[in-house]
């Protein structure tokens, strides 16, 4: 074909034409899957790097899976970096995750996407899932030994953080995830960038099941609120929440520490 002559040629397949496009860019956006195979076939054994951002921005594979274009995606993520980020910071995984799809996930990381990667607000896999609210993801996510959950995100939040914080979900899909990130190694005394613990959110929100949720795997009940300098006690007293009050004197909350008015 004139295309296998063509690359007989050893011409530059990298080498844009006048509208700034790569062959290989052009080949997925009329969904010729025939040309991207024979590119691909090409390249590889020439050495040639075909993780290439186009004009938009995106990456072969992103673009691939943006236009639905199933045939050319499946193979182009058996022979590209699927690691790759596009212009946004973004790896395939984490459009997959935006649309909810849950068998490319499986597949991407079975072939060996990078869980851990970092949006570039700093927000993991995790993160990202449970944004979205995502329960059969998330349990994918956990079920990978590969996975760290104490990389925090911009804001200096781990996971543990967002669930915590996040509104919406019920009390009891919060305990059943935080119970989740908790047994995946979740460090539930994590500081955040305010000088806070979960344990100051799960406070602020007044939610007593969480709260004992959190001392039971060894929340530190006398920590000291960093940016305020008051101890976790004195802040519940300030909130005017009793019964929460109450819960963190009976475990072993002391009521002698003073803060900087005394």
């Amino acid at each position: 074909s004139l295309v296998k002559y063509i690359l007989k040629q050893n011409v530059d397949i990298n080498e844009k034409d006048a509208s700034g496009n790569y062959p290989l860019i052009k080949a997925i956006n009329k969904n010729n899957i025939d040309v991207v195979i024979l590119l691909i076939e090409y390249a590889i054994p020439s050495g040639i790097d075909l993780n290439i951002i186009d004009m938009n921005g995106n990456t072969p594979i992103t673009l691939a899976y943006k236009l639905n274009y199933q045939n050319i995606f499946k193979f182009l993520i058996k022979y590209l970096d699927i690691n790759k980020r596009d212009s946004k910071g973004n790896s395939i995984l984490y459009y997959a995750i935006f649309k909810n799809d849950i068998d490319t996930i499986k597949n991407l990381i079975n072939i060996g996407a990078d869980i851990n990667f970092r949006d570039k607000f700093g927000n993991s896999a995790t993160h990202i899932t449970i944004f979205k609210r995502n329960q059969e993801i998330l349990k994918i996510l956990l079920g990978n030994s590969n996975l760290l959950l104490n990389i925090p995100n911009r804001k200096g939040e781990t996971p543990v953080f967002t669930i915590i914080k996040i509104c919406n979900y019920s009390v009891i899909e919060k305990i059943i995830i935080i119970d989740n990130l908790i047994k995946r190694g979740a460090d539930i005394n994590f500081v955040d960038n305010e000088g806070n613990t979960p344990l100051v959110y799960a406070i602020q929100l007044g939610s007593l099941p969480i709260i004992e949720l959190l001392i039971e795997n060894g929340a530190n009940v006398n920590y000291i609120i960093r940016n305020k300098n008051k101890s976790i006690l004195a802040y519940a007293i300030e909130i005017g929440e009793l019964e929460v009050v109450k819960h963190l004197v009976k475990c072993g909350a002391d009521i002698n520490h003073k803060n900087e008015e005394g």
